[in-house]
């Protein structure tokens, strides 16, 4: 009885409501649009056959790339609680390990899909579809910037900077088009690949952009960055040195990757802390 049944209106509520609401809307209608625009426009610029090896890449990455969003998720409580109490010192260490841990997971992603993407092809559409590996290939490059652009775009909701989230979908659509037009009538599925590859990687920049213009003191910290990239580039040496097959590149790529990561002091003591179950000590 201290709830009316009856939906209340008050035109100055819904004129705020909307007036946030709307341009993040709008930038998640948009954001749909650039990541699926190759697949149609390849559908009109060249043959089916190369369609169907785009689509064929397309299908794992697009279940690859909810990993990102699914993960960062997970923290968008601590943004948005830190940024709405002005916590300046909890949002800034929040963000700095999650984009550590992002990086961490984007890489082994990324490089375990260039690496096993023969596996990955053959699972999903057969032994025929060799011609969707360097397809899948230029794809799953596009899973690092996921983790940058859920990160950064979680970042810019929670401070409430919906009309700078619009304009860099705006910015990623642009550059998927102009990419799509340019290069699938000539390359095919290679040319659609590199076309939301490309518009991924703008948007993480438009993001980041936007986030330092308007918070710079959330500057992030890329001392692990070399750490990363060593590791990531010594796993890659071995599997490629190595007579393996993709599913066994797969597996040997991870145990160096993480262990050179390990042995480099590059993993967050907090994952560490989870994995033993232990309480880290983080700031008040």
């Amino acid at each position: 009885g201290q709830v009316s049944i009856i939906p209340a209106f008050d035109a100055t509520e819904w004129k705020a409501l909307l007036r946030q609401t709307l341009p993040y809307a709008m930038a998640a209608a948009v954001g749909i649009i650039y990541f699926r625009e190759a697949l149609v426009l390849t559908s009109v610029l060249t043959t089916e056959r190369q369609v169907s090896y785009y689509s064929a890449a397309f299908k794992i990455v697009e279940v690859l790339t909810v990993i990102p969003y699914q993960l960062v998720s997970i923290a968008f409580p601590i943004f948005s609680r830190a940024a709405s109490m002005d916590d300046n010192s909890r949002l800034a260490y929040a963000f700095q390990r999650v984009f550590d841990t992002g990086l961490i997971a984007g890489v082994w992603m990324a490089a375990s899909i260039v690496v096993g993407a023969s596996v990955g092809i053959t699972v999903v559409a057969g032994p025929g579809f060799a011609a969707s590996v360097p397809v899948l290939q230029i794809q799953g490059l596009a899973v690092v910037t996921s983790f940058m652009v859920a990160l950064f775009g979680s970042m810019l909701l929670s401070l409430r900077l919906f009309s700078a989230l619009l304009r860099a979908n705006a910015v990623a659509v642009a550059v998927a088009t102009a990419l799509s037009l340019a290069l699938i009538p000539d390359h095919g599925a290679r040319g659609a690949a590199i076309a939301p590859t490309a518009a991924e990687a703008s948007l993480a920049i438009a993001y980041g952009w936007s986030l330092l213009h308007a918070r710079p003191e959330l500057r992030l910290s890329v001392a692990l960055v070399p750490r990363i990239a060593l590791a990531a580039a010594i796993a890659l040496g071995a599997v490629y040195a190595l007579p393996l097959s993709s599913a066994e590149a797969l597996c040997v790529f991870g145990i160096i990757y993480f262990g050179c990561l390990a042995a480099l002091r590059a993993i967050p003591f907090e994952i560490i802390n989870a994995l033993l179950r232990r309480k880290p000590n983080s700031p008040s």
